[in-house]
């Protein structure tokens, strides 16, 4: 039996992005709380700023766990398959949205794959870990009684059968944020956007949502909502503020009000604790479920300090929102929601897309519309070209219509807001088109942000990365 099992997480993508990896947070937590002590677990973050190749080389780790999302895959083989080269004996376990929808290609497209986790994987990578220091790291052959998991076998793929959703998530410890660094992740920014530069970190009180959205894949790796208790939330946030001291969250729930009894205690507590009035917090919510029944419960969220709602409004035309979000979507519900919020006194971040498969210039200068007639109302907005993730309803269609193509290069998979290079997967609106119309409602959103919260934002930034700061403020001047 091995006497000890060293795991390296990696994110393996130079992004900006101000968020832990929740999954690699948890994963971390669950394994310190229930396998075995003899595991030491360390990260290579190159989101952070982290030389990966030189904390690999350093550590010698015996499994390397790689999460990625469907932009960041090419990069995450690329680093793979140079582990492999470095040291032919680690073990490469892939997880996260990309790798557990896609787990025959991913392990096709690179061999120097050993293993891909299918769905959330606290569990299994218990399991695993156990397995490991019992066999003393020959597993390849052990591995068909633990379910979620896919592999080469025989000259093909082979998966295990699935893994049960943990349906008492208070169980899963918070997320290990001391795995992470603490001076990038935690350093003061506009977690919120409006307000200054905050000591800020996002945090995550549930899993999934009862909506089944044709663009999301969330649901695609939670496929149940489940929510933590009040008071497992309450002891995290205390954490957070006692030991991090946090002045900002973000709550990254994918849907915060899905239960609205929950969030009235959570209120409650909150205020109870005194924490409305040291920390300023934000959250998702969906327009449907905003309406004059719903000005209590808003106004209890201001009380407890909530400052802003994120809602994805998406489009301006009726039957673009219906074909994405279904028939309870429509424009006057977003609207109804708007004017709520507004009447209560909380800031409203609005999310657009366009270029939505069968949309047209028409649908798409709707969207334009709406966003001008309400741009006094929406504090902020941001708008992106549609992208169809693998596992999503549009995917398939975009499939079925030809406009994913074999080999199709995934880093063209990111959101494009006017930072990133992309390309349109929809065949009844030009690119050109869409791009010209991102840049445009973009710059109008930044144009809303007071010059104070521009200079506090450079400011925070500039230092971290200029080159993208640059970027930005030479795409924003295109404008004019």
């Amino acid at each position: 039996m091995k006497d000890k099992l060293k795991i390296l997480f990696v994110i393996p993508v130079p992004g900006k992005h101000q968020y832990i990896s929740f999954g690699i947070g948890y994963l971390s937590s669950y394994i310190k709380k229930y396998a075995d002590k003899k595991i030491i677990i360390k990260l290579a973050d190159e989101n952070a700023g982290d030389d990966i190749l030189k904390i690999f080389l350093k550590e010698k780790p015996d499994i390397v766990g790689i999460t990625a999302s469907t932009p960041q895959i090419p990069r995450a083989e690329k680093i793979a398959a140079e582990m492999k080269r470095l040291k032919k004996d680690c073990f490469i376990v892939f997880g996260g949205i990309h790798a557990s929808i896609m787990p025959e290609q991913t392990l096709c497209d690179c061999s120097a794959i050993d293993l891909i986790v299918i769905g959330e994987g606290e569990e299994t990578l218990k399991e695993l870990s156990d397995l490991w220091l019992k066999k003393n790291g020959k597993i390849l052959h052990e591995l068909d009684s633990i379910p979620g998991l896919a592999f080469r076998r025989n000259g093909g793929i082979y998966k295990t059968k699935s893994r049960e959703l943990i349906s008492e998530i208070d169980k899963i410890p918070p997320p290990d944020r001391e795995i992470f660094n603490e001076e990038y992740y935690l350093s003061p920014r506009q977690l919120i956007r409006g307000f200054s530069a905050r000591r800020s970190t996002s945090i995550l009180t549930s899993r999934g949502c009862p909506y089944s959205c044709k663009f999301c894949a969330s649901n695609l790796m939670a496929k149940k909502y489940r929510a933590h208790s009040v008071g497992y939330i309450m002891e995290e946030i205390k954490n957070l503020v006692e030991k991090y001291k946090i002045e900002s969250l973000y709550f990254h729930d994918d849907l915060f009000i899905a239960n609205k009894k929950r969030v009235f205690d959570f209120c409650d507590e909150f205020i109870k604790a005194g924490y409305h009035k040291k920390i300023i917090w934000c959250c998702q919510v969906r327009a449907e479920l905003i309406n004059k029944e719903s000005i209590l419960l808003l106004e209890k969220m201001k009380e407890a300090g909530c400052k802003q709602l994120e809602f994805g409004f998406e489009s301006g035309s009726n039957r673009v929102l219906k074909f994405l979000k279904g028939d309870t979507a429509s424009v006057i519900q977003n609207q109804v929601a708007i004017d709520t919020v507004k009447k209560v006194g909380l800031r409203i971040f609005g999310n657009f897309m366009i270029g939505s498969i069968t949309e047209t210039k028409r649908e798409i200068e709707m969207t334009k519309k709406f966003i001008k007639k309400n741009n006094n109302k929406i504090d902020f907005f941001q708008t992106y070209i549609t992208v169809p993730y693998p596992g999503t309803s549009i995917w398939e269609m975009c499939k079925e219509r030809k406009l994913i193509q074999e080999g199709e290069k995934f880093e063209n998979f990111f959101l494009f807001n006017g930072d990133n290079i992309s390309r349109s997967f929809c065949d009844t609106a030009p690119l050109g088109y869409l791009e010209k119309t991102v840049m445009e409602l973009n710059r109008m959103a930044l144009d809303k942000i007071p010059l104070k919260e521009k200079i506090l934002w450079a400011t925070n930034f500039i230092l971290k990365d200029p080159k993208q700061v640059f970027l930005r403020a030479c795409s924003y001047l295109k404008g004019f």
